[in-house]
């Protein structure tokens, strides 16, 4: 999975930050440029991913596994104008981490590491994305916590508590199953596969 190097960004300099983790109370990152130095000189191939999410996310990157899905993906959710943010709760040795690490590689996306499951809902209200990516039981149960929060005209006014919100993922292909929240504030649902 080398599309970090070759990712065509022509918008995202080296020095903008790429993959966000938490380091105690703290959130630190590292930049595109960071992440493709410790590529070019080698990463083990299997981290832990709740231990060192980062790690994970590089071993990830330098596995040479090229994913057909990331391109398709592309396809259907192009880079926007604005830099997209997605939160990765899914360890990136799995199909679908590997999908969305890859195509935010591709597309420049910045990516917030959340290896923990229980923090996901308050990780992805405190960080706004762009992107949200789950299986459809998933984006239920997530737009039932978060879209409830304000009312969707709000919502369609770009305001919180998602109102950077331009798509949804779904990972599990069942782009018609997706929940009556999402639906109104009006974003965009993408199959996965």
């Amino acid at each position: 999975m080398a599309v970090l190097a070759r990712a065509a960004r022509a918008y995202v300099s080296q020095t903008d930050a790429f993959l966000f983790h938490r380091q105690g109370r703290d959130w630190r990152w590292i930049s595109f440029g960071a992440a493709e130095s410790k590529l070019a000189a080698g990463v083990p191939g299997v981290a832990d991913w709740p231990a060192d999410p980062v790690a994970a996310a590089l071993a990830a990157l330098s596995s040479g596994e090229e994913n057909a899905a990331i391109g398709g993906l592309l396809e259907r959710l192009p880079p926007s104008r604005r830099r997209d943010i997605v939160v990765l709760d899914r360890p990136p040795g799995v199909a679908e981490g590997r999908l969305l690490l890859g195509w935010a590689a591709a597309a420049g996306a910045a990516v917030i590491l959340e290896p923990d499951i229980e923090r996901r809902a308050a990780t992805i209200a405190w960080v706004r994305p762009t992107i949200v990516a789950g299986t459809a039981r998933e984006l239920r149960d997530l737009g039932e916590r978060l879209l409830v929060l304000g009312d969707p005209g709000l919502l369609r006014r770009r305001r919180r508590p998602l109102g950077r919100l331009r798509a949804v993922i779904l990972l599990d292909h069942a782009s018609d199953d997706l929940a009556e929240p999402w639906r109104a504030v009006g974003v965009a649902a993408i199959a996965a596969g």
